[in-house]
């Protein structure tokens, strides 16, 4: 499954400056109810701290490197951006026939900005709705002390405790899947189009 797809081997921690933190939120008015929100944008990188695996997430809103934080697979894994991380990786070596590959382009391909939002993970919905419980209880708090309080309290829960945000975020793995079944990308830019074919020498 998707979990045993992220023991390979550990990567090297060349960003180890990043601090392991809790995400910023995204400005009010981009979640519902006009509340912050926590956003997956994208997964870096993988690496390996204590025995544990934790991942580099792009948070979306943010675009400065010290935004991204080292988050562990229980935050992401049921995030499709993580699906999408997962593809990107290295298949073990196996006899199947090797297929032609296609010339990798140096250049990022821009996000449509009118594709789905991406789903979200079972605790970014418990964050996003306990954090204003845990500010409220800790009004002096920082954004370092708020995410750590809400990684205790994800941790402490029980399974049946968990059941409501994992519902939460089946439904909206759901809900991306069916807006991806309708979602029609627009066609890539004149320079990274097919090169037209050279007509036929005329005939001597």
């Amino acid at each position: 499954d998707g979990a045993d797809g992220a023991d390979g081997a550990d990567e090297a921690d060349g960003d180890s400056k990043v601090p392991s933190r809790p995400p910023p939120a995204v400005p009010a008015g981009e979640g519902s109810d006009d509340e912050p929100e926590w956003e997956v944008e994208q997964i870096l990188k993988k690496r390996r701290r204590s025995g544990a695996v934790e991942f580099l997430v792009k948070w979306k809103g943010f675009d400065e490197k010290g935004d991204n934080t080292w988050e562990p697979l229980e935050h992401v894994e049921d995030t499709v951006q993580y699906e999408e991380w997962l593809e990107t990786q290295p298949k073990p070596k196996g006899k199947e026939p090797k297929e032609a590959k296609e010339p990798k382009s140096n250049k990022k391909q821009k996000k449509d900005p009118k594709a789905p939002k991406g789903a979200r993970s079972s605790y970014i919905f418990f964050a996003n709705s306990e954090r204003a419980k845990v500010l409220a209880e800790n009004p002096d708090a920082t954004i370092g002390d708020v995410g750590k309080e809400l990684g205790l309290r994800w941790k402490k829960l029980s399974d049946e405790e968990k059941a409501p945000w994992l519902a939460k975020a089946e439904e909206d793995k759901k809900r991306y899947e069916s807006e991806m079944a309708d979602y029609e990308p627009p066609p890539p830019p004149p320079s990274e189009a097919s090169p037209p074919t050279s007509p036929p020498p005329p005939p001597s």
